[in-house]
């Protein structure tokens, strides 16, 4: 009973975080360049303590370099947390290894596809392939972290 609960808790939590993607994905295209320039600014913010006269024009300059950078990152790194999340519940829930490792694989390759075409339907957003290629690049290195923790820990070897 224990090991269903916390396998159900696994997978609500690969469910919230497929939730915070969907979120993040049905903002209008201004909205989210709003919300990336917002964590650039706070960034710039915490990392510089200009005060002079050329603050504001430094921080727009910043912001306009790194705003491309934080979007592909943010890509990636959220991406790479749901193969995290679903190859650890994988990992708990199934005993086959066929399954074990190939569900997290399919979804991180499927779900960039499923989120770009979900944009199509959000104002000013549009599939874009460099955006489903980080995704699924932070996938499967997401899953690969989980497997090497997983090899490396010897779990193969007692089943």
């Amino acid at each position: 009973m224990k090991k269903l609960i916390i396998s159900i808790l696994l997978w609500l939590l690969v469910a919230g975080w497929i939730a915070f993607i969907f979120s993040m994905s049905a903002q209008p295209a201004e909205l989210s360049d709003k919300v990336s320039k917002g964590a650039l600014e706070k960034i710039y913010e915490v990392s510089h303590e200009d005060t002079d006269s050329t603050y504001e024009q430094k921080s727009e300059d910043f912001i306009e370099i790194n705003h491309s950078t934080i979007r592909r990152a943010a890509h990636f790194v959220m991406f790479m947390v749901l193969a995290i999340l679903v190859s650890v519940a994988s990992l708990y829930s199934f005993n086959k290894p066929v399954i074990r490792f190939s569900v997290p694989v399919i979804v991180s390759v499927i779900y960039p596809f499923v989120d770009e075409l979900f944009q199509l339907t959000v104002p000013g957003r549009a599939f874009e392939w460099n955006d489903v290629g980080l995704d699924i690049l932070g996938g499967i290195l997401g899953c690969a972290f989980v497997y090497l923790i997983y090899f490396a820990s010897g779990k193969l070897n007692n089943k």
